[in-house]
């Protein structure tokens, strides 16, 4: 039917933005730290990262279930 291009457009469009990433001044901005705390975060492997090639990525989804992760921790820190 009609709508059939359009659940296709927004099927694509769902998979594409688990697929967005951001480079590491990004995430430090996203996040409200400098360049330098993400670097570290990054090779602790606090956040999850992506390399391609020298570049390294950190993918939306994985940033979202950071910073997800991270306010449920400070919620049950702050119940305790």
């Amino acid at each position: 039917g009609v709508l059939k291009p359009l659940e296709d457009d927004m099927r694509q469009e769902s998979k594409m933005s688990d697929i967005r990433c951001l480079q590491l001044d990004e995430v430090a901005e996203v996040l409200g730290i400098s360049l330098f705390t993400a670097r570290r975060w990054a090779s602790q492997r606090r956040i999850p990262t992506t390399r391609v090639g020298r570049r390294v990525l950190v993918r939306e989804a994985d940033l979202r279930r950071f910073v997800e992760e991270r306010s449920q921790d400070a919620r049950s820190d702050i119940s305790a």
